[in-house]
């Protein structure tokens, strides 16, 4: 995430450039743009017809669809713009200006006035043979004479011309705008002008040759369906006038309605003869038997069927009571109990009558019955009969029918085949006459000019420039892998920054007067309220029993050295007996103390051999040989422990400026010794990821406690951990 306080800070760095480009960029574009020649414009208008009810005579009440009409004023716009209809007007402009110098849109150019007058003769000459063969000119025309390329010269050629051509809808309306602009109004009117003219020309024309081939193909189609139509209901005629089938359908029908009634009629007449059978047989029976059979035999039958009725009215007034007499069950016990009362009825009026007379009865009703039975029989063979001529008739009729069938569909699908291409020939017809019929509503007039545009490009110039700056600033900010502040410095190495120190740009940097000074010099006041920050963070850490502090760097030239001595002078301010332990460096004890009273400087390794110290105002400076590879090489660890013991009893603080992280065995050895370590980061500066890798182990260390973030520049009041 980016850090916008920084990043504010680095906008800030480059303020000057930020102010400046744009400024330069402005004044140049004005120096350039102060002689730019006034632009005219000229529209013409053109009306299409497509959304224009009062024009439309194909389907006047349909829904209009605004899909296609948008995709047909797509197609007209895009037409206008083809090659064949912008070299046209190519032509059209060359032999305009070849034609008369004086009345040319545009001065005639360089290869133009170096033509003699019949090569410009001849030019003009080619160029309206192109124009009279409606021919498109392009770089294959630069044989004899370079009538491209004076074309180009001229500004005249396709890419000009389009890149100062505009060609759109007006909102939703009706109409089409073609406008062009030049720095000649009569050329910008003449191009309007002439390029709706010529499209409308060439528009119609191609429109007009593609619906007559449209007609001339569907009229071809449309003869071939006819006579195929022709044909089929001709076989069909033909097929029907040979069977002898006036109306198949019609004809089948009333054939099978009669085969129908005379099945039902020989059904009626199976009946009636089983019935007469069966009085018959009846008959035949009772006189077979007797006068008992037919004398008071029918009270005897009469008495059983009332005994088998009273039984059924018992066991139904048994079923109504045990199904909780349901409406049905009573139903049946009337109907029983009225059969009952009838039968009876006619058995009390009953009488037996004379047994003659009952035989001559039933031997009438016998001679009656054999005539019906006779006559039954007769009518059936006669319906049998009748239903065979039918059935026959009925089976001649249908392969009739499927040939007929076949033949009919065939016709059907012929005919309509025939109707959808007279269709679409009429309606092809229709559409070539009320097709689309494009004019000009309104003719492009010569304009006023045109608000000059220098204000906008100078506006633009600046803005743009001066975002191109802030683009330029901003990838450098971000790209940028320095750190530049504490925050950064906490993130990489995920430790605590104790404190940070200002840069001091002075050639004398002695530390008395720094700590003497009284506010007149800004960088001084400042480092000391810094440094007294810090010294009081590591105050909080060190004491009596842990009072060795190690300072090192990532690398050298981060200012370690000039750290250990300042924050040896803070903490003898305080009144405590500073040792500095430091590389053999004679001037950094002349930061230390004035010139007037400098001591001799004391050799580490000469105490590690005596264990003896002379003690100088509360500052004691021991250099060490920085050419020691080896701290543990001097002496073992158990004298080195005995004699830092010893320091440690002598002075309040030991500060130790010892070797930078990079040479970590050193490092190593000199942390052995140390209660604290604290790491100074100078600010600006990279750090890659080996480096980081370094400063995360050291950081890992036990006497680690943070980070000093060292020559700072500009503001100072970053707050730290």
């Amino acid at each position: 995430m980016i850090d916008v306080k920084a990043y504010l800070k680095y906008l800030l760095r480059f303020k000057w450039v930020l102010g400046l480009v744009p400024i330069v960029s402005v004044l140049i574009t004005a120096y350039f743009v102060k002689d730019m020649p006034q632009k005219y414009k000229s529209t013409a208008q053109l009306s299409t017809g497509l959304t224009d009810e009062s024009k439309q005579t194909v389907n006047p009440g349909q829904n209009m669809d605004y899909f296609k009409v948008s995709q047909q004023f797509g197609n007209i716009m895009e037409m206008m713009k083809m090659k064949r209809v912008i070299s046209g007007l190519s032509t059209k402009l060359m032999i305009h200006d070849l034609t008369d110098k004086a009345t040319a849109f545009h001065p005639w150019s360089d290869i133009i006035s170096e033509l003699t007058d019949a090569q410009r003769k001849e030019a003009l000459v080619k160029y309206q043979d192109i124009l009279s063969k409606n021919g498109v000119l392009s770089a294959a025309d630069n044989k004899e004479l370079p009538l491209y390329n004076l074309t180009v010269s001229m500004g005249y050629d396709e890419e000009s011309l389009l890149k100062n051509l505009e060609i759109n809808r007006s909102g939703e309306s009706d109409f089409i705008n073609v406008s062009f602009t030049s720095t000649n109004p009569d050329l910008s009117a003449y191009v309007a002008n002439t390029l709706s003219n010529d499209f409308i020309v060439y528009y119609m024309s191609s429109s007009s040759l593609n619906q007559r081939a449209s007609l001339t193909l569907l009229d071809s189609v449309l003869k071939v369906k006819e006579a195929m139509m022709n044909q089929k209901n001709a076989a069909l005629k033909n097929y029907k006038i040979g069977s002898g089938v006036l109306n198949l359908d019609k004809q089948s029908s009333m054939i099978y309605q009669q085969i129908s009634e005379y099945e039902a009629r020989r059904a009626q007449s199976v009946n009636q003869i089983q019935s007469l059978q069966g009085a018959l047989a009846d008959i035949n029976r009772k006189l077979s038997k007797g006068e008992g059979s037919y004398v008071g035999g029918n009270h005897v039958v009469a008495n059983n069927e009332i005994v088998n009725l009273e039984n059924q009215l018992q066991l139904a007034n048994q079923r109504y009571i045990n199904n909780n007499f349901r409406p049905e069950d009573k139903r049946a016990v009337d109907s029983l109990s009225r059969l009952r009362t009838a039968k009876l009825a006619a058995v009390a009026e009953g009488s037996i009558g004379d047994p003659a007379s009952v035989k001559q009865n039933l031997l009438d009703q016998k001679l009656k019955l054999e005539t019906d039975l006779s006559m039954a029989k007769n009518g059936i063979s006669s319906l049998d009969a009748e239903l065979r001529i039918l059935r026959s008739k009925y089976s001649v009729l249908v392969p009739t029918d499927a040939n007929v069938q076949n033949l009919e569909r065939d016709a059907d699908v012929a005919t309509k085949e025939y109707m959808d291409a007279l269709n679409n020939y009429n309606q092809s017809s229709l559409q070539s006459t009320t097709s689309l019929r494009l004019s000009i509503a309104q003719v492009g007039l010569l304009g006023t000019p045109e608000r000059s545009k220098g204000i906008l490009y100078v506006a633009l110039s600046g803005i743009s420039s001066f975002f191109v700056c802030l683009l330029a600033i901003t990838l450098a900010f971000l790209l940028d892998r320095s750190i530049k502040s504490p925050k950064q410095l906490e993130t990489i190495t995920n430790s605590k920054v104790l404190g940070l120190l200002n840069f001091i740009d002075e050639d004398n940097k002695d530390l008395r007067d720094i700590w003497e000074d009284e506010d007149n010099v800004k960088d001084y006041s400042i480092y000391k309220d810094l440094l007294r920050s810090l010294r009081f963070e590591l105050n909080q850490q060190v004491d009596d029993k842990e009072n060795v502090l190690a300072i090192t760097s990532l690398d050298k030239g981060h200012g370690k050295s000039f750290l250990a001595s300042s924050l040896a002078y803070a903490f003898a301010m305080m009144g405590k007996k500073v040792l500095l332990i430091c590389e053999n460096s004679p001037g950094l004890t002349e930061i230390i103390q004035n010139a007037n009273q400098k001591t001799a400087h004391q050799k580490f390794e000469s105490f590690l051999v005596k264990k003896e110290i002379q003690v100088a105002d509360r500052i004691t400076v021991l250099n060490r040989n920085p050419n020691n590879n080896s701290l543990l090489e001097m002496r073992d660890a158990q004298s080195l422990f005995v004699g830092f013991n010893i320091l440690k009893d002598t002075f309040d603080l030991i500060i130790m400026d010892i070797d930078p992280i990079k040479q970590s065995n050193k490092v190593k050895e000199w942390l052995m010794f140390a209660d604290k370590s604290i790491a100074v980061f100078k600010s600006g500066q990279k750090v890659n990821e080996e480096e980081k890798e370094q400063m995360a182990v050291f950081s890992q260390h036990k006497s680690f406690i943070g980070w000093v973030f060292n020559q700072v520049k500009g503001d100072y009041t970053v707050t730290t951990g």
